[in-house]
């Protein structure tokens, strides 16, 4: 038996906050360019489960807290079926997406096999206790390899990933002495009351989590133009788009001398980290100084130059950030109502995929920037 880790008990906290919900599921599917036979794909996603002791992680609640343990692995059957057309996919997606997952002593994870306008592919569903962005990179890529091996009938020996082995690193990380200098640091920057920044287009309170969900894809020219500048400026594409964001919000916020916004932090420091399935993500807050009299190189150096600060202590625990800033300010709400997240971790070229939104989200306003599969530019999703 294993304790939660900070991420995960994060997620097990939202997700008691609001049972019967899909609150914690993440949904995507992963599209072929070709048909792949049912039989072959059922067992590369059974071989992925038996690589990654992640995948099998289940979790239970025992009176000194809840706790999670690795399942033996068995093989499972996977349903298959048939769409005839992209609107039937999306419409039994979106369900697939909502559906609850029961919490205690069951799979965190279900999947289809499909077909449709004759190419084959997967509709994954994971609890976020197992999963997060990165490990859909993980299962996307892995599951194509493992179907050629299959289909070729060359099968190798592949190395087995654990989870097990975050699990270890944090304990060791929250005793250790550099755990207390990164709470140090945060201190000092909410050292005085932080001034919340929300988003004011969201006119439903903060606690109901459903959430609508809007799409769009830029242009390949607009694509150019976001890259040609943050080249040129030597600027990334992520701290570009954060300074719109941040710009938004000191003119909805004009009575603010700083803006808080949320971002998501890896937590995969090393090369098996980042093979390994599991949930590492955590977020923190990002808090810059914004006036109007900023022009946009002054504001994305400031940004910028606060990312560097801020990944230097990105392991502190937000939840022990926000503690702490309770206790000492009185303060009531979280420090951020928007979050931005920007997803570069590519596929397999032949492989494209898409997210399915669960209905439900975190925080009033979430900017997801995708530019792991457009060839042409980038997918804006935007959960509110």
């Amino acid at each position: 038996m294993y304790t939660l880790t900070t991420p995960q008990q994060n997620i097990w906290n939202l997700q008691k906050t609001f049972p019967n919900t899909g609150i914690s599921n993440l949904c995507g599917a992963v599209f072929w360019e070709r048909k792949i036979e049912k039989v072959t794909v059922e067992k590369a996603i059974n071989r992925f489960i038996e690589l990654q002791s992640g995948m099998r992680l289940q979790f239970r609640e025992e009176n000194a807290g809840t706790v999670q343990y690795i399942t033996e692995y068995e093989y499972v059957d996977f349903p298959f079926i048939f769409f005839n057309n992209r609107a039937n996919f999306e419409r039994y997606a979106q369900d697939f997406a909502k559906r609850p997952f029961k919490m205690t002593d069951s799979p965190m994870y279900r999947f289809l096999i499909f077909e449709l306008n004759g190419t084959s592919g997967v509709l994954a569903c994971l609890n976020h206790l197992i999963s997060d962005a990165w490990t859909f990179s993980l299962l996307a890529k892995g599951i194509y390899n493992l179907c050629l091996e299959f289909e070729s009938g060359c099968v190798s020996d592949r190395e087995n990933y654990n989870y097990a082995g975050f699990i270890e690193t944090e304990k060791k990380y929250l005793d250790s002495e550099r755990c207390q200098k990164d709470e140090v640091y945060w201190t000092k920057v909410y050292s005085e009351k932080p001034e919340p920044c929300p988003i004011k287009l969201i006119n439903k309170p903060v606690s109901i989590p459903t959430a609508q969900r809007f799409s769009t894809v830029l242009t390949a020219e607009q694509a150019e133009k976001i890259n040609c500048y943050c080249s040129e400026n030597n600027v990334s594409q992520t701290v570009l788009f954060e300074t719109a964001v941040f710009a938004y919000l000191s003119r909805v916020n004009s009575e603010n001398k700083q803006i808080t916004i949320g971002i998501p932090v890896l937590n995969r420091k090393t090369k098996s980290d980042k093979s390994t399935v599991g949930m590492y993500i955590s977020t923190t807050p990002l808090t810059v100084e914004v006036s109007a009299e900023d022009t946009v190189t002054v504001l994305i150096n400031r940004i910028t130059e606060t990312h560097s600060q801020v990944f230097r202590h990105q392991r502190y625990p937000y939840s022990n950030i926000l503690t702490q800033i309770r206790k000492k300010h009185q303060f009531t709400g979280n420090l951020y109502d928007v979050m931005v997240s920007f997803q570069n971790a590519k596929t397999e070229e032949n492989i494209t995929t898409q997210w399915f939104t669960n209905g439900y989200s975190e925080v009033p306003f979430v900017l997801h920037i995708d530019n792991r599969d457009s060839a042409d530019g980038y997918t804006l999703n935007v959960d509110y």
